[in-house]
């Protein structure tokens, strides 16, 4: 017997072991109703942007931060853990040096031929790993130095940044989007 998920509306979920995961590879998707059972007996759930229910059987429940504000206060606690931070003298250069450096190894990543340097994984099916020592190895030798990856380190460390300078980095990018769409084709430049 399947084991029923009862998930709620507003719950976060990833697809898994399925078709659409592939095809929405690591896509959080919000649930719009409380799962229920329809006329075949499955268990089921309908999702945010999603056309028609999806079985919850394909579905994992992700422990998503709320806002951007929560991720990076998330974020820089595990950099002061990790000793990032032990310098009082810190140098705001070399953070941004740092952020710029990730950028870069997403670049090469892009440069490898035929696509070699993205993730050919269904990452939430890794994340959903529990044993820390077969999730490293799988991390490693699927997703690590790809360009999914190396964009990931990129935000990681833009929010850590962000949270040491006190930046509400969620109201900035609100503000900052809500400009952009106020602006002319391009910007106004060719590129």
């Amino acid at each position: 017997m399947k084991v029923k998920k009862n998930f709620k509306e507003g719950d976060k979920v990833v697809m898994h072991s399925c078709v659409e995961a592939a095809m929405y590879n690591g896509k959080v998707w919000e649930c719009s109703t409380d799962s229920f059972v329809d006329k075949a007996n499955d268990e089921v759930v309908y999702l945010q942007g999603f056309s028609g229910s999806f079985v919850c059987e394909y579905l994992q429940l992700v422990n998503v931060p709320a806002t951007i504000n929560d991720m990076q206060i998330l974020i820089h606690d595990n950099a002061v853990k990790k000793g990032f931070w032990e310098d009082e003298e810190w140098n705001f250069a070399e953070k941004i040096a740092l952020i710029h450096s990730e950028l870069s190894e997403a670049l090469e990543a892009n440069r490898l031929p035929h696509n070699k340097g993205y993730c050919k994984v269904v990452v939430s099916d890794i994340t959903k790993i529990k044993d820390d020592a077969e999730f490293l190895k799988k991390f490693e030798a699927q997703v690590k130095n790809t360009v999914d990856d190396e964009l990931a380190d990129s935000v990681i460390r833009i929010c850590d940044l962000a949270e040491v300078e006190e930046i509400a980095l969620e109201l900035h990018v609100q503000a900052k989007m809500r400009y952009n769409s106020l602006r002319e084709y391009k910007h106004g430049k060719n590129y």
